[in-house]
């Protein structure tokens, strides 16, 4: 549905797109944020390692985690997480502490996005996404990551896949405050696409910052889509009520993150071949 909600807005709205000039102090804005965001999920996941016992430098982290970012545009969403864990051993980190570290992350943005986004609707007063059906949505995720929930589920996965391991412990001030530090990454990117909607001359600033989170995730859960791509841009379009305004938002948000995502994987692979 998203996809084709996209297509047609795009094909409708196709002449005034491309004769549109966005602000270039609000696409810089909008950069600096990104940028934000992405520092923030690598530091969250030095503390999460550094809380189960694993040290690296924040510097091969980051060449580390930009490395194999790109890796998520292949279908099947997880070869970007295989693909920090292989490259992680060689910093002589442990494997068990590296997928926990990487798994509590994953969980945790999960969980995080999802009530950050409903969060920001609530304070800038996006009704259209305050239904109380929808809300069950962020509720769920609360529950399963209570700590005491997770560790029930999180073993049961974790025996399944490695029979006769131990799951790791991951302690209630540690998943707490992964949840919290994803958090502040997800308010970077909302804060990054309300800049673009102002970039282009779309309003209110909010509308935007509450959906990309949203949109985000539904993209992440198109299990055959790289990157999620056609699935983010075409449910931003539609939470945000379509229109001309709203397709350039969702295009510019796509280019924007994709090029920062592209420069950043070039930087780490040659930091990482001249180290």
């Amino acid at each position: 549905m998203a996809l084709g909600w996209l297509a047609r807005e795009i094909w409708t709205h196709g002449p005034e797109l491309w004769a549109m000039e966005p602000n270039a102090s609000w696409l810089l804005v909008a950069s600096v944020c990104l940028l934000a965001a992405f520092v923030g999920q690598v530091w969250a996941w030095q503390w999460n390692l550094a809380r189960l016992g694993g040290k690296a430098p924040f510097a091969k982290l980051f060449r580390v985690y930009f490395t194999m970012n790109m890796a998520r545009y292949l279908p099947g969403k997880v070869w970007s997480l295989a693909g920090t864990v292989a490259l992680g051993k060689r910093l002589g980190l442990d494997a068990g502490v590296l997928s926990t570290s990487v798994f509590v992350g994953l969980v945790s943005s999960l969980a995080s996005g999802l009530v950050t986004g409903f969060a920001a609707a609530l304070v800038f007063q996006y009704d259209r996404l305050l239904n109380p059906w929808l809300l069950i949505v962020p509720a769920l995720a609360l529950v399963a990551v209570v700590p005491p929930v997770f560790r029930s589920w999180s073993g049961i996965l974790y025996r399944r896949l490695r029979r006769g391991g131990t799951p790791p412990v991951v302690q209630t001030s540690m998943l707490l405050r992964s949840l919290l530090h994803f958090a502040f990454v997800w308010v970077g990117y909302g804060a990054a696409c309300g800049c673009l909607a102002l970039a282009v001359g779309a309003s209110p600033f909010g509308l935007y910052a509450a959906a990309f989170p949203l949109a985000y995730l539904l993209g992440y859960a198109a299990f055959f889509a790289p990157g999620g791509l056609g699935v983010r841009e075409g449910a931003l379009v539609w939470l945000c009520g379509g229109g001309v305004l709203a397709v350039a938002v969702s295009l510019w948000q796509r280019l924007l993150l994709t090029l920062l995502e592209v420069v950043l994987f070039v930087f780490s692979v040659w930091k990482g071949r001249h180290d």
